[in-house]
């Protein structure tokens, strides 16, 4: 079974399969790679300033090689990006000039992360 997958927006917690099931009746676009709103976004943190190991740094290079090119990328009503940052990267390094993107029109309720 695959692991429960989760997006963080504007300070809240959100399951990725409640995105996808509120993208599942929108329009699918295709947007230009260089347009793709946030392309150019400075993120506040990175994975990595926690400091990754070689492994998890090979696991996100797996996870880029490995991302479904036929799945659209999830943005929120602002345009924020909420699931598809490893297709991102793959359209980048593989040349993609165009993705195919859904912008929801509404966020669904968020959730909070149980502690294991």
């Amino acid at each position: 079974m695959a692991p429960t997958q989760y997006a963080e927006y504007q300070g809240k917690t959100y399951l990725v399969s409640d995105l996808l099931e509120a993208a599942s009746s929108l329009p699918v676009e295709e947007v230009e790679l260089p347009n793709l709103p946030g392309i150019e976004e400075i993120f506040e943190t990175w994975p990595w300033d926690e400091g990754w190991t070689l492994r998890e740094f090979i696991l996100h290079l797996t996870r880029t090689q490995d991302a479904d090119m036929n799945s659209p990328i999830i943005l929120a009503p602002d345009g924020a990006v909420l699931d598809g940052y490893h297709r991102i990267c793959k359209a980048a390094v593989t040349g993609e000039e165009t993705l195919k993107v859904i912008r929801l029109t509404f966020m669904p309720k968020s959730t909070k992360i149980p502690l294991s």
